[in-house]
């Protein structure tokens, strides 16, 4: 019993302090568990900032683009079905096509860059158009402007969900 009362204060105090760096390693990897998981909250807000920035700047230009190319693609076919209209800015029409084409491939979203797409190829049509009936002209530009307001609305309405989070 002598020795038993001897040992057992030295026993405990060793199991104590056993404990006690059992409990602070346990409260050290908490600790640099949850400093990793803000990191990665931090990267992926980081990352989805970016994302959102890249994305804003590209829609707006891509819808500013297309009213730019609307404009030179009218200017283009009333020029060419009445010499009378005004001339337009030499090279406008191709300088624009090929802006819309470098901006429609950064559009991320897939339905909003096929009715970009869509629009580009019907302004097209409306720029390059030779002589035809009063009505397929019309139709023509109806058609242009219908494919137009889509994509902008589409591309409006991405841009007011991004602002919007």
């Amino acid at each position: 019993m002598d020795v038993f009362t001897a040992v057992l204060p030295v026993v405990t105090l060793m199991l104590g302090a056993w404990m006690n760096q059992l409990s602070e390693a346990k409260r050290e990897k908490s600790a640099l568990d949850r400093e990793r998981q803000v990191r990665e909250l931090d990267r992926e807000r980081s990352r989805l900032d970016r994302r959102e920035a890249f994305e804003l700047d590209h829609l707006a230009k891509a819808s500013e683009c297309l009213s730019r190319l609307f404009s030179a693609a009218l200017m283009e076919h009333l020029h060419r079905v009445n010499a009378a209209s005004p001339v337009p800015e030499p090279g406008t029409f191709g300088r624009e096509t090929q802006e819309l084409v470098r901006l429609q491939a950064l559009i991320l979203d897939e339905e909003i860059r096929t009715l970009v797409e869509s629009a580009h190829q019907q302004l097209s049509k409306l720029g390059w158009a030779g002589p035809g009936t009063p009505e397929e002209l019309g139709d023509l530009v109806v058609k242009s402007h219908n494919h137009l307001t889509a994509a902008q609305e589409a591309l409006a309405s991405r841009l007011r969900t991004i602002y919007g989070t």
